[in-house]
C-alpha cells in the first residue's frame, strides 16, 4: 500500500475512533455519575488525573522516536532502526519501573488528595491497578512507535476502537448492576491491556527485521539524540498539564471531590470540539506550510496562512456558538440537574477556547518558520500562570474561581500573545491580525447560524430528538452560508471541484 493510501486510511480511522470515543463517553458518563455518585465519580477522576501525570514520564520520547525511526525506515538503514529501538526499549523499561515506584509512593498521599472520601480503600486499589497498567503501557510502548513510524495509524486506531467498544460495553453492563470504583478500575485496566495486546499483534510483522545488536556507545548516542529532540516537548507538555490536569486537585482541596464531576462534564464538550478542530486544521497544515517555506515564498506562505486562518476562525466560532446554545438542554438531558454548574464552567471557558481554536494554524506557522521555542515558552509560562491564577481565584470563589483563572490565562496567552507572535512572523499588525483576520471571519462564520439559533432556540427542550433537530438545522444553515461568508472565490472553486456531485456534472459537461 502506498504512503498516500496509508495517510488517507489513517485519517479516516482516526476520525472514526474519535466519533466512537465520543459516543462511548456520552453513554458511560451518566451511568458513572449515577452508579458511583458525585463523590465517587470525582474520586475516580482524581485517580485518572494522577495517572495522567504519570504519562509525562514519556518525556516526548515517543514523538521523537517515531520521527527518527521513520527517517531510518525511509533510508532503509536497518542498523539505525535497531539502534533506535534498543535505546527506546532501555528507556521505557526504566520508565515503567519509575511509574510503579511513584504509584505506591503516592498512595499515602491519596487521602489528602481526595479529602478523605468514604471509599478510600477502593481508591487505593484503583490507583495501584491503573498505575501498574500505566507501567505496562510504557514497558510495551515499542509496538505503538513501530506502527506510527510505518504510517500505520489505521492499525493503531483499530486497536483503540476495539478497546473502546469492549470497555464501554462491559462498563455499561457493570454500572447497571451496581459497579463500584473498584470494578470500574478493573474494567478500565483490562481494556488498556487489550489495546496493548492488539498493538503488539499488529506490529509483529513490521518490527521483526528491525532488531540489531547495537553497541553501548551507539545506544547512548542515539538516546542523547532522542532526548535532545524531545526536550522542547517536555516543557510544553508540563505547562499544558498545569492548566486542566491540575484543576481537579485544586477543586478537591478547595471544595471537595463532589465538585469535580461538574468541572469535568463542563470541559468535556470543549475538549471534544478541540479534537475535531485539531483533526481538521491541525498537523496536516504543517507539510503544506513547510513546502511553501522551503520554496522561499514568504508572500505566498503568508497569504495561504491567512486564508486558512479565516476558514478555521469561521468554523471554530460557528461550532462553539452551537455548543453554547445546545449546552444547557443537552447537559440537562445528559447528566441531569445535579450538575447544573457544569453549564457555567462551559460558558466561562467558551470565549478563551474559541479564540485558541481560531488560531490553530498559527502553531503550524511557528513550527514551520523554526519558532518552536516560542510555543514551548508560551505553554510553559502560561501553564504556571494558569495554576497561580486558579489558586488565587479559587481561594476566593471556589471551583468557579479555578475555572476563571484558567480562562483568563488562556485568553491572554493563546489570544493576545499568539497574535503578537504572528505579527513577529508575518509583519502584520497584531491588532489588525486579531480583529481583521481572526475575530471578523469568526463573526461572519457564526452570524447566520447564530441568527437561526436565536430564532428557534425557544423551541428546544431537554429532549434528545429536539436537540438533534435543532443541531441539524443549525448545521444546514452553517454549511449553506459558510462558503459565501468566509471563503474567497478560489477556496470556493476548490471546494466545488472536489464535491462529488459538482465534479460529476463538470465531467459530463
Amino acid at each position: 500500500m502506498s504512503l498516500g493510501k496509508h495517510l488517507l486510511r489513517g485519517s479516516g480511522m482516526n476520525m472514526l475512533d474519535l466519533v466512537v470515543k465520543t459516543l462511548a463517553m456520552f453513554f458511560v458518563t451518566p451511568l458513572l455519575i449515577r452508579s458511583l455518585g458525585q463523590s465517587g465519580y470525582g474520586s475516580w477522576l482524581l485517580v485518572m488525573s494522577v495517572v495522567g501525570y504519570f504519562l509525562m514520564i514519556d518525556m516526548g520520547v515517543s514523538f521523537s522516536a517515531t520521527r527518527f525511526l521513520a527517517v531510518a525506515l525511509g533510508r532503509r538503514d536497518s542498523g539505525r532502526q535497531g539502534t533506535i529501538l534498543t535505546a527506546c526499549r532501555q528507556f521505557y523499561r526504566m520508565a515503567s519501573l519509575v511509574v510503579v515506584v511513584l504509584t505506591f509512593g503516592l498512595m499515602p498521599l491519596l487521602p489528602w488528595l481526595t479529602s478523605h472520601p468514604e471509599n478510600i480503600s477502593q481508591l487505593y486499589f484503583a490507583l495501584g491497578l491503573t498505575g501498574c497498567v500505566t507501567a505496562l503501557r510504557f514497558y510495551f510502548r515499542l509496538p505503538m512507535i513501530v506502527l506510527r513510524a510505518h504510517v500505520r495509524y489505521d492499525l493503531q486506531a483499530q486497536a483503540s476502537l476495539c478497546r473502546v467498544v469492549l470497555q464501554a460495553t462491559v462498563m455499561c453492563w457493570a454500572l447497571t448492576h451496581g459497579a463500584t470504583v473498584l470494578h470500574v478500575a478493573v474494567i478500565h485496566s483490562c481494556g488498556e491491556c487489550v489495546e496493548l495486546g492488539l498493538q503488539a499483534f499488529f506490529s509483529r510483522k513490521l518490527d521483526r527485521h528491525l532488531r540489531s545488536d547495537a553497541s553501548v556507545e551507539e545506544t547512548k548516542a542515539t538516546r542523547s539524540e532522542l532526548f535532545a529532540y524531545s526536550r522542547s516537548i517536555i516543557a510544553g507538555s508540563f505547562g499544558d498539564s498545569m492548566r486542566l490536569q491540575l484543576n481537579p486537585f485544586l477543586i478537591a482541596q478547595l471544595q471537595g471531590v463532589n465538585h469535580i464531576p461538574a468541572y469535568s462534564v463542563g470541559t468535556r464538550l470543549i475538549t471534544i470540539l478541540e479534537d475535531a478542530v485539531n483533526a481538521l486544521f491541525g498537523g496536516q497544515l504543517l507539510s503544506a506550510f513547510g513546502q511553501l517555506h522551503g520554496a522561499d515564498e514568504p508572500d505566498k506562505l503568508r497569504s495561504q496562512y491567512l486564508r486558512v486562518t479565516h476558514i478555521t476562525s469561521g468554523f471554530s466560532a460557528a461550532a462553539m456558538a452551537g455548543v453554547v446554545f445546545l449546552a444547557g438542554p443537552f447537559l440537562q438531558s445528559w447528566v441531569g440537574e445535579s450538575l447544573a454548574s457544569a453549564h457555567l464552567v462551559l460558558m466561562i471557558l467558551s470565549v478563551p477556547y474559541v479564540i485558541h481554536f481560531m488560531q490553530f494554524p498559527a502553531y503550524n506557522l511557528l513550527y514551520t518558520v523554526g519558532k518552536t521555542h516560542w510555543i514551548v515558552w508560551l505553554c510553559f509560562i502560561g501553564g504556571l500562570c494558569s495554576a497561580a491564577l486558579s489558586l488565587v481565584l479559587g481561594l476566593r470563589y471556589g471551583m468557579i474561581g479555578v475555572v476563571l483563572g484558567s480562562g483568563i490565562e488562556m485568553f491572554i496567552s493563546r489570544g493576545l500573545v499568539m497574535a503578537w507572535f504572528v505579527h513577529r512572523c508575518t509583519g502584520i499588525s497584531a491588532a489588525f491580525y486579531l480583529f481583521g483576520h481572526v475575530l471578523w471571519p469568526g463573526f461572519k462564520g457564526a452570524l447566520f447560524p447564530t441568527l437561526f439559533a436565536w430564532a428557534t432556540f425557544r423551541f428546544v427542550t431537554p429532549d434528545y430528538s429536539a436537540i438533534l433537530l435543532f443541531a441539524a438545522g443549525y448545521g444546514a444553515v452553517f454549511f449553506l452560508s459558510f462558503p459565501w461568508m468566509v471563503m474567497d472565490g478560489s477556496a470556493r472553486r476548490l471546494i466545488w471541484k472536489h464535491l462529488p456531485v459538482v465534479g460529476s456534472r463538470g465531467a459530463s459537461a
